[in-house]
């Protein structure tokens, strides 16, 4: 797992670009190959968190401060990715054709499937995920287990004076 010692918040957009861009070997339709998430954490960061197939699972922030590399390396980070991956599949009738990629309004969190070659959308309030009753609520969960699971396993910082 890694994170720069620098955060530098020009990557954010070019790291979620590649994330929603990216495709996988043929041989993988049609599946969920990957899920993001967008939402706002508190102090105006948006968060973006990605599940792929094979376990991998990233963490983005638009402060530039980002986690990756942990689900070869942690065994409960790559189990919330394949999780959010399984939930994903069940999911795939609240999601519709993407005509947009563009960051949620405040209040609202953004999902992404790859699903075969296709890139689909789907928007829940961050009320509902909340209250447990927009249909997008195991996958909100799940996608913030994985950010959760690389908060436990992030190396203690040391306190400044």
């Amino acid at each position: 797992m890694s994170q720069p010692p620098n955060p530098d918040p020009a990557n954010y957009s070019k790291r979620r670009e590649y994330a929603l861009a990216k495709k996988y070997a043929e041989g993988l339709r049609p599946t969920v190959q990957i899920v993001l998430m967008d939402w706002h954490l508190p102090g105006g960061v948006v968060a973006t968190v990605l599940a792929a197939f094979d376990g991998a699972a990233s963490v983005y922030m638009s402060d530039g401060s980002e986690f990756v590399g942990g689900g070869k390396s942690a065994g409960s980070i790559r189990d919330a990715s394949m999780q959010a991956i399984e939930i994903a599949g069940r999911s795939l009738g609240v999601f519709g054709e993407v005509l947009t990629t563009r960051l949620p309004e405040p209040g609202e969190a953004c999902f992404y499937i790859r699903y075969g070659a296709d890139l689909l959308r789907a928007v829940a309030t961050d009320k509902e995920l909340r209250l447990g009753t927009d249909p997008l609520t195991d996958l909100g969960d799940a996608m913030q287990n994985i950010y959760t699971q690389y908060r436990l396993h992030e190396p203690q910082q040391k306190q400044a004076p």
